[in-house]
């Protein structure tokens, strides 16, 4: 069972559908559980089973989010709970420990002083056997600010499929011209 946070059009959710597409590839069965969102028609389109289940993540435990997970979890009867963002690492791991597996979860990015730490508290961590960090920053503020135990922080750092992309592109300009380089994104 893989847990996201709503699928909007964000780096994460685009996580989420690659992992479930490569996982569907090497006949892993794997459900996507999330509150919706726009992103939930690429993971039907690849023919991703998606479950739309309300709840919120964050730092207050949604009971009724966890109670309609759990319906909806022992319906799907999973192996294995991966915990697609921090910011669901109290629900899930929770959700977890409510169907008799363990969890996994991914941690994409840093908190920030003003941040809860990410697995807070102890009753939070029972289910969760491994976290992933998304680079060598994030795994060193699981250590170093939230406390996670070294032993269960794992770098797994992400890549770029080649594949999706021209193998000779078009030039973006003459020759004669000087390109301006610049990049969109979330500066965290």
């Amino acid at each position: 069972l893989l847990l996201a946070p709503e699928m909007v059009v964000r780096g994460g959710p685009l996580y989420v559908v690659d992992l479930a597409v490569e996982l569907a590839r090497r006949e892993v069965p794997t459900v996507v559980v999330s509150p919706g969102g726009p992103m939930v028609a690429r993971l039907t389109e690849k023919g991703i089973t998606h479950r739309a289940v309300p709840f919120q993540g964050g730092r207050i435990l949604d009971p009724i989010g966890l109670w309609r997970l759990r319906r909806a979890g022992r319906e799907i009867q999973p192996r294995l709970v991966h915990v697609l963002s921090e910011s669901l690492d109290r629900i899930g791991p929770m959700l977890a420990r409510l169907l008799g597996v363990p969890a996994v979860l991914t941690a994409h990015g840093l908190r920030g002083p003003d941040e809860h730490a990410v697995l807070g508290p102890r009753w939070s961590r029972k289910s969760v056997k491994a976290v992933l960090a998304v680079s060598q920053a994030v795994r060193e503020e699981l250590v170093n600010v939230s406390g996670v135990p070294s032993l269960l922080v794992r770098p797994v750092l992400g890549g770029i499929d080649l594949a999706r992309y021209p193998a000779d592109p078009e030039p973006p300009l003459a020759g004669d011209r000087v390109p301006a380089v610049g990049t969109l994104t979330r500066l965290v």
